[in-house]
């Protein structure tokens, strides 16, 4: 029998989990790594992403700065112009200072430092001196120089036909937009030979009704019959006052149009709302008012102002009664004689008020009749005030008659202004600087006769399209080459131009000055950097000026290169 040895059994513990799978055990490692991998990634993707976007803010941060100076700059040109017409109280005559100067418009330094990117500076701009011109210039825009619409209606002009005429002047104008222009500036609903009132706008697809009154800005003339963009502004279309490269084949204006330029920035070249213009001296204060009451504040006012000589012939002028018919053709011949020794060219014209007295005189046996070519004594200034002079033109070539001795010794008095063109050079400017005979503290509307353009001279009431070419080729070339005589319209007179009574037809539509200028601002960098393009409009009648409108022009395009504005790199 065979002996089975025993052996003692192992018996084994159950394998764990770790023991009965060492790959899948190693697997699970890695695979930690892995998300340890992802999440550094991730983490670093998004710290990049933060650092790229706090990268992006900080530009965009600092091109706000960039863009809010520039703005400042901008601005600090508005307030450098209204600085300058606070201290040039005779702007109208500062010797053209503020019509292009370019140590004071041109590249004004306002923020310096070493790095051109953060030099900041301002220039005043303004367009070239005629339509189609690309030249710039440094200075201000006379709104004198254009047609205020605003004032068409008003005085002799409430009459339609003459209206229209005026506005036909403009180049591309026909006659059924200017009576629908008409119509919206008018207070009434009846619409004129051509135009519109309210029923047309009202039955539009959306409808609106006209202003009737005072336009606010030249923009709003967009929504009146018949008138486009081509016809307000133009084939400047970043309105920087030249005709750029690109805005030469424009299709908002014919290719004539272009060419000539005369609608290179549309009827807004040639529009205004806003002229006006004080009745000041240069020093700003009021004017001696001629048409005053009371005759012994007049006569010392005026002996001030011209001496003795002066003050009692226009004081004499103003106690005349009305002219009468002549009555004794004797008298007139020896008062005649009495005018040609001082304006031999004028005498029958201008002598009627004293041929007239001198007759009535010459009927009366108890008074005794003298001639003089001053008033020889003093004037009894307790005497009414009889005539009032329409405008100062009233005086050139009239003579006066002053009673004395209880009324039975009359003197004529020979016109003291007389009617030569030489006498005129001389006198008016002396006359028109200090006296007026408007009753207004401002007048709205008259045209610079020494910056107009053709077009809009030859809208005036009296003036063709022949004499508007004759008075710009005679005029001043600039504003600071006028002399003391072309400081006042009259110097149409004094060069012939016209004649007396013509003048005075035109007088009250025509001035060379004006108070209320555009302001053209660019705030930009030495070297790169945003650019801001601002454009007021400055009522100087004020002190300090009033701002009467802004309007950013900015996402019109930078419209000028930097080195022409005065940038130095």
């Amino acid at each position: 029998m065979t002996r089975i040895s025993s052996c003692p059994i192992e018996v084994l513990p159950p394998r764990s989990t770790a023991f009965r799978s060492p790959r899948r055990a190693r697997k699970r490692r890695a695979m930690v790594l892995i998300i340890v991998l992802v999440v550094v990634a991730a983490l670093c993707l998004g710290a990049l992403a933060f650092s790229s976007l706090m990268v992006g803010e900080r530009e965009v941060t600092h091109m706000t700065g960039r863009g809010i100076q520039a703005m400042a700059l901008a601005e600090s040109g508005i307030e450098a112009a209204r600085q300058f017409l606070m201290e040039h109280p005779d702007v109208e005559y500062a010797e053209g200072a503020w019509y292009h100067d370019l140590d004071q418009f041109q590249g004004v330094l306002v923020i310096d430092d070493e790095i051109a990117q953060d030099r900041g500076r301002f220039s005043i701009v303004a367009p070239g001196e005629t339509q189609g011109s690309n030249d710039v210039r440094f200075g201000f825009v006379c709104e004198s120089s254009k047609l205020n619409l605003n004032t068409l209606l008003t005085g002799s002009d409430t009459d339609a036909t003459a209206a229209r005429e005026r506005l036909m002047v403009l180049p591309g104008m026909t006659e059924e937009i200017a009576d629908c222009i008409l119509d919206w500036l008018d207070e009434d609903d009846e619409p004129r030979e051509f135009g519109v009132e309210a029923e047309y706008y009202e039955s539009l697809a959306t409808p609106y009704r006209p202003t009737n009154g005072p336009i606010r800005c030249l923009e709003e003339l967009l929504a009146v019959r018949g008138v486009t963009s081509g016809h307000l502004l133009g084939a400047d279309r970043n309105r920087n006052g030249v005709l750029d490269a690109d805005e030469s084949d424009s299709s908002m204006v014919s290719e004539a149009d272009v060419a000539n330029g005369s609608l290179q920035g549309g009827w807004s070249a040639y529009l205004t709302l806003h002229s006006r213009e004080s009745i000041r001296r240069e020093d700003g204060e009021p004017k001696i008012n001629l048409n005053q009451d009371d005759a012994q504040t007049l006569h010392d006012e005026l002996e001030a102002a011209f001496g003795t000589d002066w003050a009692r012939f226009i004081v004499g002028y103003r106690q005349q009664e009305q002219a009468n018919s002549q009555s004794s053709a004797g008298t007139s011949e020896t008062n005649q004689d009495s005018q040609d020794k001082q304006n031999d060219t004028n005498a029958s014209e201008t002598s009627s008020t004293s041929a007239t007295a001198g007759a009535t005189a010459a009927g009366s046996d108890s008074v005794a009749i003298e001639y003089a070519d001053r008033v020889p004594e003093q004037l009894d200034l307790t005497k009414p005030l009889n005539r009032k002079l329409d405008s100062v033109l009233d005086l050139i070539g009239s003579s006066i008659q002053v009673k004395y001795d209880d009324g039975k010794k009359i003197v004529t008095v020979s016109p003291l202004f007389a009617n030569e063109p030489e006498a005129m050079r001389d006198y008016l400017p002396k006359l028109l600087d200090q006296v007026t005979t408007e009753t207004e503290e401002t007048v709205a509307g008259r045209i610079n006769v020494n910056l107009a353009p053709v077009e809009v001279l030859a809208s005036v009431p009296g003036i063709d399209a022949t004499l508007a070419e004759n008075i710009v080729g005679h005029r001043p070339a600039e504003p600071s080459s006028v002399e003391a005589y072309q400081r006042h319209s009259t110097w149409l007179l004094v060069d012939g131009l016209v004649s007396l009574d013509q003048m005075k037809k035109l007088l009250p539509y025509l001035t060379a000055g004006g108070s209320v200028f555009q302001v053209g601002t660019v705030g930009f960098f030495d070297e790169g950097g945003p650019v801001v393009r601002l454009q007021a409009v400055l009522d100087a009648t004020e002190s300090p000026p009033r701002m009467l409108s802004l309007k950013d022009l900015t996402p019109l395009g930078r419209g000028f290169d930097p080195a022409s504005l005065g940038a130095k790199p």
